[in-house]
């Protein structure tokens, strides 16, 4: 999904022939847009610094 100006939108409705799109330039037909291969890595590795930040936490003293 991709969102545009309202500005962008009335020229696209007045005069679609001069718009030019650049989306095939920037992903190659049957490429994904976003890395999605990466995303496990990242959150295991999210969960590891989270699971070390909490063991270096010092409780407060009362």
């Amino acid at each position: 999904m991709f969102f545009v100006s309202e500005e962008f939108l009335r020229r696209y409705q007045q005069d679609k022939d001069t718009i030019h799109s650049t989306l095939g330039e920037v992903v190659a037909p049957g490429q994904a847009l976003f890395d999605t291969e990466k995303a496990p890595e990242k959150a295991a590795r999210y969960r590891e610094v989270k699971g070390q930040q909490k063991d270096q936490e010092v409780p407060p003293s009362g």
